[in-house]
Formats: C-alpha cells, structure tokens, sequence
C-alpha cells in the first residue's frame, strides 16, 4: 500500500492491491497522505491457504481495473 502511494506522489500511475477486508484502512492512508483518488483494485478473497492458481486466477480478473487505473488515457 505505502509502495503505491510513494510511486503516485512522485508522479508515477499507481494502483493499491487491496484484500476486501483493507479497503477502508487504504482509502484512509491514501488520503491522509493526500492522495484521495487513488484507485483500488480489491482483492475479494484472502490470499492465505490457497493454490497459486486460485490466486493467479484473481489477478487476472482484475487485469483490466489494474490496466484502467495505470492508463494515462482517457476510457474510450
């Protein structure tokens, strides 16, 4: 989460990959730091105790929020 924020504030797109549970704790963060707009991709279920491909297939679902949120182009 802190990672993302510091890449944004130096300019640079950032998403905060984001268990579900967390997401009020990272909008909290993301603005105290001044970053309110800062785009989450949440994460629905916890990582722990899963196979790999459970969790690769979670990512992949989520590729094209992430792709969005990294976009310095407007959405067509």
């Amino acid at each position: 989460m802190r990672d993302s924020i510091e890449l944004a504030k130096r300019g640079v797109p950032a998403v905060i990959l984001v268990p579900a549970g967390l997401v009020e704790l990272a909008q909290e963060k993301a603005d105290f730091l001044g970053l309110p707009d800062l785009p989450l991709a949440v994460l629905e279920r916890s990582l722990y105790g899963r196979a790999s491909a459970e969790i690769a297939a979670d990512a992949l679902a989520l590729g094209e929020t992430i792709r969005r949120a990294l976009s310095t182009e407007p959405d067509a």
